[in-house]
């Protein structure tokens, strides 16, 4: 099995193919959906708060990797756009929004399909990933396009350092964002975006970056060039 992939998780994988593949209706479906959590939660209630804050004053939200974050952000009415490579936990976050009646033509919840999933979105398989799927795997990353540029993004779901570089590099030049990283401090694998964008603080588990010019942009591509298929 390729060090890319782990084993896929069984209830997903026959989502993914039944709702992708087989493109089965609606109700067929409903079976294989559950409630996602209705509030974030970090490391602590503290860090947890302090988040909820940054969403409040917030304009226009970006994540990747939705869940009890996805749905405070539906309840706060803040446009957002949120990219999960879960489709079965896609769907129920979508559904448990839509059944708290905070459904909004601004909010963009969307599947990156990376293919069959285990685990909190990670990617499963037990085959090498051949081009078309590795292309998936660097979309995944891509920065969406939003009508109004978001100030607040948080990355928490998967390749975590090419989602934060391309989001660096499309926000340049922007005058105030913050970009947060949860699960920084035992990840040492993440570290090397400091050499970007120091970090302006750490809140719990989570690192806080704030706007600052990039310098060196071929440095940063070959960065991308090393993480863009990294799932971590």
């Amino acid at each position: 099995m390729s060090a890319l992939l782990k084993p896929p998780h069984f209830r997903s994988v026959l989502f993914h193919y039944a709702a992708g593949g087989l493109r089965l209706p609606p109700q067929l479906l409903s079976p294989f959906l559950f409630k996602t959590g209705t509030a974030p939660y970090f490391d602590n209630v503290s860090s947890s708060a302090w988040f909820l804050a940054q969403l409040a004053a917030a304009k226009s939200y970006l994540e990747y990797g939705s869940g009890g974050t996805t749905f405070v952000a539906a309840q706060l009415k803040k446009p957002f756009f949120s990219k999960e490579s879960d489709l079965r936990f896609c769907r129920s976050v979508t559904q448990s929004i839509a059944a708290a009646g905070l459904s909004a033509p601004e909010q963009n919840l969307v599947h990156a399909d990376i293919g069959p999933t285990e685990n909190w979105g990670y990617p499963g398989g037990f085959r090498r990933p051949n081009s078309k799927r590795l292309a998936q795997f660097d979309a995944y990353s891509d920065f969406p396009e939003m009508e109004v540029a978001p100030d607040l993004v948080l990355i928490d779901g998967r390749f975590r350092v090419a989602c934060f570089l391309k989001a660096i590099r499309a926000l340049d030049g922007a005058r105030d964002y913050t970009i947060i990283v949860d699960d920084y401090v035992d990840r040492p694998h993440y570290h090397c975006i400091e050499q970007f964008v120091p970090k302006a603080q750490m809140v719990g588990r989570m690192a806080v970056f704030k706007p600052t010019p990039i310098t060196d942009l071929d440095a940063l591509e070959r960065q991308l060039d090393a993480y863009r298929y990294d799932p971590r």
